[in-house]
């Protein structure tokens, strides 16, 4: 078995100031629009800060992967939807500190698997889809990524 270092998850808690709050059930909050107004100087030295952090985390952590690339979007120009979503992730974070990757043993496996999926134009103002895939050995999951896809306009028929 394999567990991420859960240390970080306390640097970014209380980074973030959060160390005591009530935790998430989900990481994900891709619906909340990055509106509201630009954070300023520090406050958006500390998103960037916290977002390089998670982006750390994710690595193995594919429970945040998706969570992570999302507040990832906006490092440029942060907004006040953006914080809201780093608020979530970090406090999903609280109540689940650790992730611990299981690899039991398995007979035998000459089969590799692969699964995808996608949310097909997910993001509506960047006309954009993310598609995600895990390939496995037996039940061992060996790579899971994700890929962001700028949509395409149809071709128009030219006369």
């Amino acid at each position: 078995n394999y567990s991420a270092d859960d240390r970080h998850v306390q640097i970014l808690l209380a980074q973030l100031g959060l160390q005591d709050c009530k935790p998430n059930a989900t990481p994900n909050l891709a619906t909340v629009p990055a509106e509201g107004e630009e954070l300023d100087g520090p406050r958006a030295w500390t998103y960037r800060s916290a977002v390089a952090g998670i982006s750390y985390l994710a690595q193995d952590r594919p429970d945040i992967q998706y969570a992570s690339k999302e507040a990832c979007r906006n490092m440029a120009k942060p907004h006040v939807g953006d914080w809201q979503r780093v608020t979530a992730i970090a406090r999903y974070l609280q109540g689940r500190p650790r992730l611990t990757w299981w690899f039991r043993h398995q007979a035998q496996s000459n089969t590799i698997m692969a699964v995808t999926d996608s949310d097909w134009g997910g993001q509506v103002q960047a006309a954009q889809s993310t598609s995600g895939g895990v390939l496995m050995h037996g039940s061992h999951v060996i790579k899971h990524m994700e890929l962001d896809t700028k949509a395409r306009r149809p071709l128009e028929r030219r006369s």
